[in-house]
């Protein structure tokens, strides 16, 4: 069967002679990077080619003055990339500068983030990141002049090489794609998170770049404009790499706008007709290809080893502590509770980190630490005197509560038990006491400046009254003393309404009520 797709194979178009569109980018810069040859890390086969390639189709298709091309191959590290990128992003205020590169990528252990690999990298996941240019720090540094940035990284970053080779020996972190992307900056990646970018069997190039090379020529000019957007670049290398069976990528276009960012325009090049036949793959790269599939089976098999091994080293720790607290709870409940409620702090919705991944680790005494809190909790509401649940209002004394045993218990006696319950009770109950207190503050400050002030004022010996025309008595003279009392009286209504707004101003009232944290505290789950 390959003998036949080798004789009737179609061979794919050569994109080693560049297509000249006419077009001129004068103002545009542009910084091109192919590592094929790191110091410690496998090789990436082709990217020096692609190096080339990218470099001639920005150049003559593009139209960028080769002089503000700068292309870095073997021995590129992180300081001489970042010095290009700081040189082409100076060189480029309000224009476009591009940066393409081939080679290895990865994801930092740590936090996810994407990363591309210098040549001197290190195979150790201890100090590799510190060698290594994030993607983020990329497009800041590009952007800073006010260029508009675009990035097309043919590299993946499940740290595997572009044959399959593992980077450090374990699984990295995928990382996820931008949330919201910057106005100012594309990128274009050559995978979707989690897969392998590989090279084109039939050509020297890897797949995502032969594709965005041949879409920028004029291939992905749908409409026939004579002008290629992101966005119909985008579309066309996703259908190029399916016809061409290339299954296991699926490039990532980000932008905020990929129909108003022009790639390429003028004389386009007509697209060809793409053949399934038209890759001849060999013994060699099919067996490449079987490879990478045993490489990935087996980093997953390992990883999830590990990661058995840690759930069930941590499961075995938590079965200890518990034990513990189940040993004290008679001797001591009040411990005991504080021990369960940390006990629940430490291992609920608990996970593991494996390989920079982490991975859910249920603990099975969680359910059962939290009906133990319960239960002491109820225990220990009222100082000398437990609860039978459940507890039900007592329709003729409001305020009141009583259990099974008939026992009548306060609203402010139960205080503890809703406290106890959740943060959003005990804020309820926080919230409670404070505007009793409140009100008793709001009610004596008026009735007292009230009894106060009219004790001054009938004691002025200059108030007079006098009889008005309707026989209603009315004062016709005040002194200093019927003057303060006045004052005082008016001072103890303001005070009633400003005191307590000060005491209960600022507390959330919004939780879920009383008799609701009353019946979860006190309710069987």
């Amino acid at each position: 069967m390959l003998w036949f797709l080798s004789s009737m194979a179609v061979a794919l178009p050569d994109l080693s002679k560049p297509h000249h569109t006419q077009l001129r980018s004068p103002q545009d810069a542009a910084v091109v990077v192919g590592i094929e040859d790191y110091f410690q890390l496998p090789d990436v086969p082709g990217a020096r080619a692609d190096a080339v390639l990218i470099a001639d189709l920005l150049a003559e298709t593009r139209g960028i003055p080769r002089s503000r091309i700068r292309v870095l191959t073997d021995g590129a590290s992180r300081e001489q990339i970042l010095a290009a990128v700081d040189e082409a992003a100076a060189l480029a205020p309000g224009a476009a500068v591009w940066l393409y590169f081939a080679g290895h990528g990865a994801a930092s252990p740590s936090t996810g983030e994407r990363l591309l690999l210098g040549d001197d990298a290190r195979p150790d996941l201890a100090v590799f990141e510190l060698r290594a240019v994030a993607v983020s720090e990329l497009v800041d540094r590009l952007t800073a002049g006010g260029a508009s940035a675009i990035l097309l990284l043919d590299t993946c970053y499940t740290g595997l090489s572009r044959s399959g080779d593992p980077l450090f020996g374990k699984r990295f972190a995928i990382p996820s794609a931008m949330a919201s992307p910057s106005p100012s900056a594309l990128i274009w990646t050559a995978t979707s998170p989690g897969e392998w970018s590989g090279t084109l069997a039939g050509t020297d190039h890897g797949a995502f770049t032969w594709a965005v090379a041949g879409a920028l020529r004029g291939w992905a000019d749908a409409d026939a404009d004579d002008t290629v957007d992101a966005a119909e670049a985008s579309a066309w290398v996703s259908d190029a790499l399916s016809t061409l069976q290339v299954t296991d990528q699926h490039p990532v276009l980000e932008a905020s706008d990929p129909g108003a960012w022009v790639l390429t325009r003028g004389r386009l090049e007509p697209a060809p007709e793409l053949h399934p036949e038209a890759i001849t793959p060999s013994d060699d790269y099919l067996a490449g290809l079987e490879a990478v599939a045993a490489k990935q089976a087996e980093l997953t098999r390992a990883h999830a080893e590990r990661t058995e091994a840690a759930i069930a080293r941590d499961q075995a720790e938590a079965t200890a502590e518990w034990e513990r607290l189940r040993a004290i709870e008679g001797a001591d409940p009040t411990t005991a509770l504080q021990g369960f409620q940390a006990f629940l702090g430490r291992w609920s919705d608990h996970t593991v980190s494996v390989d920079g991944v982490d991975e859910p680790a249920p603990i099975l005494e969680v359910d059962h630490a939290r009906e133990r809190v319960r239960r002491i909790a109820l225990a220990l509401a009222i100082p000398g005197q437990g609860i039978e649940p459940p507890l039900v209002p007592v329709p003729e004394l409001p305020g009141r509560w009583t259990d099974a045993t008939g026992a009548v218990f306060r609203r402010r006696e139960l205080y503890p038990l809703v406290a106890a319950t959740s943060p959003v009770c005990a804020e309820q109950v926080r919230y409670e006491r404070r505007s009793r207190a409140a009100a008793g503050v709001m009610w004596s400050t008026i009735f007292g400046g009230a009894l106060v002030g009219a004790s001054l004022l009938v004691s002025d010996p200059q108030l007079t009254t006098t009889t008005n025309a309707t026989g209603d008595s009315e004062i016709s003279s005040i002194g200093p003393m019927g003057i303060a009392g006045f004052s005082v009286m008016t001072a103890g209504v303001v005070g009633g309404i400003a005191v307590p707004l000060a005491m209960i101003g600022g507390v959330d009232g919004s939780v879920d009520g009383f008799e609701p944290c009353l019946r979860q505290a006190t309710e069987p789950r």
